[in-house]
């Protein structure tokens, strides 16, 4: 998932998401990792899972210096759902900026 080449990233997400249960626990891992590109990539699989293990996880990476890992935060936990987004989002759309701000204020119109 840290391949300089974003097509190879891509293929990478896309075969991780067909794994299944399998590839939770190494994305869950991921979503610490020190490479951005890497978290980023594991925040925008793992809501495909919709396992409630990742919301805590997801919640931290909103305040993550990189866009594009908050953003697919916000967009994984848009898909697991449950109170405690809820109150991630309500607090990501009075504070938050750019697609990941956009993602909370539709959870919060539409949930």
């Amino acid at each position: 998932m840290a391949d300089e080449n974003k097509w190879v990233r891509r293929d990478v997400s896309t075969a991780l998401s067909r794994m299944g249960d399998e590839a939770f626990e190494p994305l869950l891992e991921s979503l610490s990792n020190e490479d951005w590109r890497i978290r980023g990539a594991a925040a925008w699989i793992i809501g495909n899972f919709q396992d409630e293990r990742a919301v805590e996880p997801l919640i931290k990476l909103l305040e993550d210096d990189s866009g594009f890992v908050r953003s697919g935060a916000a967009r994984s936990l848009e898909q697991i759902g449950g109170e405690r987004v809820r109150a991630a989002m309500e607090k990501l759309a009075e504070t938050g900026t750019g697609f990941a701000r956009k993602v909370a204020v539709n959870y919060l119109e539409t949930h």
